[in-house]
């Protein structure tokens, strides 16, 4: 009963949402859509129009997503803010036809134009459903708002192109629900059956200066930064809409990454027109997380103690979202002193590749590790091995279907929350199927299997049927 009424309050949500989008937003920018196209623009349109056939509603859509920078792009993970970005417009390939007139995106082109500002706005949500837990919690459901920017403050376009970038953040669970990212505690599982949902006020997660020298070869980012957004990248990371196993979206479990936090990012071209590349990232392991509501960039300083890591990788690319790419993360993590729970310094190195063939995609990675308890406290594992399948488009329907196949070994030391030493090697899988319903709507429905759960000695198999979807504006 719980999960129904729960279900019943999200669609409720949704449908709030929906009204107010289709009701309010036209009308704000019915005004700023009509000053989009200058007299010039529209002879422009009638030329390309006499010229070319007429162009279907998927393919306008497909020219249109995306803000036109100049500059290179970053290629990292998709969670990050300058790929969320670029990913919040209206795309292709939708099941159902835009629900809403093109007022929004159009002023958003606009002001980025203008101003060099660019905008996102986003509501995510998932539900799951445990078939056995340690307690009597079966279900988790969580919800997250978004609003993400970047202003290019200097030499738009040009070398050195100075940023600067923010996200803020507010994250909380639906009804009585588990909060998802803590799941695992309730299910004995090894890694985060969800790494994404937690329970936080509104709260800027991130604010960093992004800052190019050149165009084309290097980029760095200092601030309120986070490993995550481009360490150890996979296009299938996307916890809010793809992989919700953290063994796959944000892999704690054996990279000790952290809260956000004081730090800097960068990444390196080495050579020109080249898609080899270099990241590299060290951060605060001791920075506080979002539910403190805090922020606390001294750490770093006075103690010394890091997340540093290095990745190498290449992406050998035939188009946009034709490639293959393989990488290798090599990581150093400081005992964090400033934790109450447990952990130890240590390193660890993950290999990691994919291969695409028209639109099949096959995934494998390897990783293994000495660090106890990370920036999180969920790095708790010595080895895991993660082995999948997509096949993207089906149905000519954007997203894709994958299935992914996961094992780990834990640390033959306590886990640094529970206490709890665990010698049982735990495996798992999830499946799941990205659908754009409409061209700024995702829905996934998925399952995860979790076989012989390393801190659940009591079960050998849970089952965890979920649902997510996210609106991106």
């Amino acid at each position: 009963m719980r999960w129904g009424t729960e279900l019943i309050r999200l669609v409720r949500t949704i449908a709030a949402l929906i009204v107010v989008w289709l009701l309010f937003i036209p009308q704000v920018l019915a005004q700023t859509e009509m000053e989009t196209e200058t007299e010039t623009e529209i002879e422009k349109k009638t030329e390309a129009e006499t010229e070319k056939e007429p162009q279907t509603e998927s393919e306008t859509q497909a020219e249109e997503a995306g803000y036109e920078s100049e500059m290179r792009e970053l290629d990292i993970n998709p969670t990050d803010v300058e790929e969320t970005l670029e990913e919040s417009f209206p795309q292709a390939g939708s099941v159902f036809p835009q629900l809403k007139p093109q007022a929004w995106p159009n002023f958003k082109k606009k002001l980025y134009k203008e101003q060099g500002l660019a905008l996102g706005v986003s509501y995510q949500g998932i539900f799951q459903h445990a078939s056995e837990s340690l307690t009597d919690n079966l279900d988790a459901a969580g919800g997250w708002f978004l609003l993400q920017g970047k202003w290019d403050m200097y030499n738009r376009g040009k070398d050195f192109q100075g940023s600067f970038l923010a996200a803020l953040d507010w994250r909380h669970t639906l009804g009585n629900a588990q909060v998802p990212g803590l799941f695992r505690f309730q299910t004995g599982s090894q890694w985060t059956t969800d790494p994404a949902y937690f329970n936080w006020d509104p709260y800027f997660t991130l604010f960093f200066l992004e800052q190019w020298l050149g165009k084309e070869r290097f980029v760095f980012r200092l601030g309120q930064v986070t490993a995550a957004s481009v360490f150890d990248r996979f296009r299938f990371k996307d916890f809010r809409t793809q992989f919700s196993n953290s063994q796959l979206s944000f892999p704690a479990a054996t990279i000790p990454l952290g809260p956000p936090a004081f730090g800097l990012n960068w990444k390196w071209w080495p050579k020109p027109d080249s898609e080899t590349y270099v990241v590299g990232t060290i951060t605060d392991i001791n920075a506080p997380v979002p539910t403190e509501g805090r922020y606390d960039w001294s750490g770093i300083f006075e103690t010394g103690e890091v997340l540093a890591g290095l990745e190498i990788g290449h992406n050998w690319k035939r188009g946009k979202d034709d490639y293959d790419h393989a990488h290798l993360d090599v990581w150093y993590a400081s005992r964090a002193s400033r934790k109450d729970f447990l952990s130890d310094d240590g390193w660890g190195f993950k290999v990691s590749g994919s291969k695409q063939l028209t639109k099949w995609v096959g995934f494998a990675n390897y990783s293994y590790n000495t660090v106890q308890g990370g920036g999180f406290g969920f790095t708790n594992a010595a080895q895991a091995v993660n082995v999948g399948l997509a096949y993207l488009e089906p149905l000519l329907i954007s997203g894709e279907v994958a299935l992914a196949f996961s094992w780990g070994q834990p640390l033959d030391v306590p886990d640094p929350i529970t206490g709890v030493v665990s010698n049982r090697d735990q495996w798992g899988m999830e499946g799941y199927w990205r659908i754009l319903l409409t061209p700024d709507f995702w829905l996934t429905p998925g399952l995860q299997l979790i076989g012989n759960p390393s801190f659940n000695p009591q079960t050998d198999l849970i089952t965890m049927p979920q649902v997510k979807f996210r609106i991106f504006l």
